[in-house]
């Protein structure tokens, strides 16, 4: 899916067992959480500022709903996991956080799906018409300049953890 990235590699896995067998595991996994977190942390709020980047006609906003561009920056998510086979850092933004309807519309704007009509509520009276939405890559272009960073962020806590096992 492309509104996701995850930074989970071989190495973190294996520094996760390994620290099932040290003394202080609880301690290691509170730090290796938090550097983590850390890494992946300053995505969130640019590609938050990218969605609300996106054109938009305000037209829920005049209407009291929550717009497609409002919901989706709120469903924005950092998880992070440091035990079993999953340990690792991924951002995604999360369908379970849109409203009711609206869970495939995120990777709809991202461009994952084809373009995607929306009714036309423009002419009171008449005949429902039909637009065609356009995909506004959002999470994609945000993930490629942070990559690199999250990678070296990973692989420095994997370093400074098995470093403090190894005391």
């Amino acid at each position: 899916m492309a509104e996701e990235m995850s930074a989970d590699t071989r190495d973190l896995r294996r520094l996760v067992q390994s620290m099932r067998g040290a003394s202080n595991a609880k301690d290691l996994r509170k730090i290796l959480r938090r550097q983590l977190t850390a890494a992946g942390k300053p995505m969130i709020p640019v590609i938050r500022s990218e969605i609300m980047g996106i054109p938009s006609q305000n037209q829920n906003n005049a209407l009291g709903r929550p717009g497609l561009r409002k919901s989706t920056a709120r469903a924005v998510r950092l998880q992070v996991a440091t035990k079993g086979g999953r340990a690792g850092v991924v951002v995604r933004v999360d369908p379970k956080k849109m409203p009711t309807g609206q869970h495939n519309l995120p990777a709809y704007l991202e461009g994952t799906f084809t373009p995607w009509k929306s009714p036309n509520w423009k002419q009171p009276g008449h005949r429902v018409t039909w637009k065609v939405q356009h995909h506004h890559p959002y999470f994609a272009p945000v993930a490629q300049r942070f990559e690199p960073r999250v990678r070296a962020a990973v692989a420095d806590a994997i370093n400074e953890i098995e470093r403090q096992i190894q005391r």
